[in-house]
């Protein structure tokens, strides 16, 4: 990265089952140090991706990165409301 002139990365992780964000997000906490800004992952039809999204927040992630396509969701999906 510093050959190219690169000073910071964001790192977008993404569970593309719901048996996958609990990994996924401890190894984009385990990551998320300078120069990298890590982002987490929910899946829309995890069972608890509420408690998850609240422990993306305490793990010091910068955000949460959702994937239509392979998580399967339409963004004005309702399971997405809460």
């Amino acid at each position: 990265m510093r050959q190219w002139g690169v000073d910071r990365a964001v790192l977008l992780n993404i569970a593309t089952s719901p048996s996958q964000q609990t990994t996924i997000n401890n190894v984009a906490a385990s990551n998320n140090n300078l120069p990298f800004y890590a982002f987490g992952s929910v899946h829309p039809d995890a069972e608890d991706r509420i408690p998850e999204l609240k422990r993306i927040k305490e793990l010091g992630l910068y955000g949460i990165k959702l994937h239509p396509e392979y998580q399967t969701f339409y963004a004005d999906d309702e399971k997405l409301f809460p």
